[in-house]
């Protein structure tokens, strides 16, 4: 079943013709964020469908506020897309949700979290894209080694193998920080310098404190039974 308000890819270029209800958006070619502001009903959604079911070979992800409207699209997907002829198989689409019916559990996506990397469509909420490994999921299909991320944005986007569309549908209002330190912690991590200054200590230092007084503690704030809560305290 094909969508109530189509898009028309441009012929070259990442770009593309989106016909709303409320009128045509061209989006350019070059690469960027774009924010798409029609109005509520005026078809964004579908639209996003297709884009999904003519872009999909190029990595997409979708991020959406709550996980009703989330399974929505996952069951959009697996319906209308997998296995009706266009190529796209059911281990090529990942939802991370705390529904564990999904082909991948949650409980597997935690411990190997690099199979987000090799998914051609991959849906999370908006809170998850703050909270867990945010390379893992712009980069698709990696031609060269992903190191812990550093936050070093400018140098994550230079990648020549990062997801074609990353699509927040709607405005994301549900945003948590990465990870939370305690003013008590944060103490033990700093000290002063010779101007009367607090700076950090070096990084031996700050990982002794840690390993010595906070792993595997009621302070600690990582979740090191999985390897994403290990990678997730690397970043941090």
């Amino acid at each position: 079943m094909k969508e109530l308000f189509n898009i028309e890819p441009h012929q070259n270029g990442p770009g593309f013709l989106m016909r709303l209800k409320t009128g045509e958006i061209d989006v350019p070619d070059d690469r960027g964020g774009y924010i798409i502001s029609s109005g509520c009903g005026s078809g964004k959604t579908e639209s996003i469908k297709s884009l999904i079911r003519n872009k999909y070979n190029e990595g997409i992800l979708y991020c959406v506020d709550t996980r009703e409207e989330l399974e929505k699209m996952y069951r959009w997907i697996i319906d209308n897309l997998v296995n009706t002829g266009s190529g796209l198989k059911k281990e090529d689409v990942m939802i991370i949700s705390t529904d564990d019916e999904h082909y991948i559990s949650l409980s597997e996506y935690k411990d190997n979290p690099e199979i987000i990397m090799q998914k051609k469509i991959l849906l999370i909420t908006h809170v998850r894209f703050w909270t867990d490994l945010i390379n893992f999921f712009f980069i698709y299909k990696p031609t060269s080694e992903v190191d812990v991320f550093d936050g070093d944005f400018k140098k994550l986007m230079t990648r020549k193998d990062l997801r074609g569309y990353i699509i927040f549908d709607e405005t994301p209002t549900f945003i948590k920080p990465f990870a939370v330190f305690s003013p008590v912690m944060m103490g033990n991590f700093i000290k002063m310098d010779n101007n009367g200054e607090m700076v950090c200590k070096p990084e031996s230092e700050i990982r002794s404190f840690y390993n010595k007084f906070i792993k595997d503690t009621p302070s600690d704030i990582f979740n090191h039974k999985y390897r994403i809560g290990r990678i997730k305290k690397e970043v941090a």
